[in-house]
């Protein structure tokens, strides 16, 4: 692959991150619940993890339960809390407009359950506004959800504002913070929530990694019960490998975030400029409040599926939108209005911490010339194809 631009919806594995899980398969591959000294260096290292990945946060270790990645932090959440409400004859969910799949789906089912849920409508920016949400709450509120930021375009989500409303009402806070990680500071994430949802793979870790933040003072029903394993929210042997590369890739991705961040302020201009040169392109989501890494491009009279076909074919791999919502319409797209020739025709670009200029400038010319060539007319400064041998 030439030029990978689609990291939001998963990242290669740090090679640091690679190594240190290794030895938990045929060195250190004892049951961390035994009793033996193999299996108490197997705990060890499993502790370890959870005292470096709450560093990288700035939480109590105890608050940190490692899971399977963002959609089962996400799911344990929204069901432990809406199900005993649900149980008491109450049960009101209030969620924000663009959620990733994995709040909107767990949503859904639970309203066929019969809890109430409110969709709070996002801004053309894809904003979720704070104001809206308060307005949103009711006495029977049990939960609010809500991203830090939009895995699709970016946009930033005001959780310190909703955070402090949700605090004077007495209601808690469930904070997806999977695109967040690594890429803005996470403070006043942390400081506002009552539940953090993380995914390691988005910031060089595994797939089938992640964790939950439960901050003091919330609790939570398990949501599996057998050994009482994780405090006795997830039982069942522990993934240690996972647990070890999730905290390490946490940790170096926290560290590195300003330089990061800074470094793709600086390079995001290279691909707002595919807009510049094509009347037929404009720029999805917030101009300011977003991830720097993230740009939302709709090519109106293209289809986005042909596009990165096109793309991909000429070695530069991008989304058309979420990667969770490959073969289906966006429905983020929808929530902020976009009308069908933006929908159909809307692609995502997600940089690395590693992204170079030389591979964005060329990734830019040739999505130029794809465009080009799938609207069956010249671009505006003719976009011919760049030489890739």
């Amino acid at each position: 692959m030439d030029v990978y631009l689609d990291h939001n919806a998963t990242s290669p594995l740090d090679p640091a991150v690679a190594s240190a899980m290794a030895r938990f398969g045929q060195l250190d591959y004892a049951n961390p619940s035994g009793s033996y000294p193999a299996a108490r260096a197997v705990r060890a290292a499993l502790e370890a993890a959870r005292e470096q990945f709450a560093a990288a946060l700035a939480v109590p270790p105890g608050e940190v339960v490692f899971t399977s990645g963002g959609t089962e932090a996400l799911n344990h959440v929204l069901q432990a809390v809406a199900l005993p409400a649900l149980a008491g004859g109450g049960g009101h969910l209030v969620i924000g407009g663009v959620e990733h799949a994995a709040v909107r789906r767990c949503a859904g089912w639970l309203a066929t359950l019969g809890c109430d849920v409110t969709l709070v409508r996002p801004q053309r920016t894809g904003l979720v506004p704070a104001a809206a949400v308060a307005a949103a709450l009711r006495r029977e509120t049990c939960l609010v959800a809500l991203q830090a930021a939009n895995n699709e375009l970016g946009t930033l989500q005001p959780v310190a504002a909703v955070g402090e409303t949700c605090r004077r009402a007495g209601v808690p806070l469930l904070v997806d913070a999977v695109q967040a990680l690594g890429k803005v500071p996470l403070g006043e994430a942390v400081q506002a929530a009552d539940f953090l949802a993380f995914s390691a793979h988005k910031v060089g870790g595994p797939k089938g990694s992640g964790a939950l933040v439960v901050r003091r003072g919330r609790e939570l029903a398990p949501l599996l019960h057998g050994g009482g394993q994780e405090g006795g929210l997830r039982s069942g042997t522990e993934h240690v490998a996972g647990a070890v590369g999730c905290a390490l890739a946490a940790e170096r991705a926290v560290a590195r975030q300003p330089q990061v961040q800074q470094r793709w302020l600086l390079l995001r201009p290279e691909l707002l400029e595919i807009a510049e040169r094509l009347p037929l392109a404009r720029v999805n989501g917030h101009g300011t409040a977003t991830l720097a890494n993230t740009v939302s491009l709709a090519f109106r009279g293209i289809e986005a599926t042909a596009l990165v076909e096109w793309l991909g074919r000429h070695g530069v791999a991008v989304s058309p939108g979420s990667a969770c919502c490959a073969g289906r319409r966006s429905e983020v797209l929808e929530a902020i209005g976009l009308d069908e020739p933006a929908l159909r025709g809307t692609i995502r670009l997600s940089m690395g911490p590693d992204t170079s200029l030389h591979e964005l400038r060329a990734a830019r010319e040739v999505i130029l010339a794809g465009v080009a060539e799938l609207a069956d007319r010249p671009c505006e400064a003719g976009c011919p194809l760049p030489d890739r041998g």
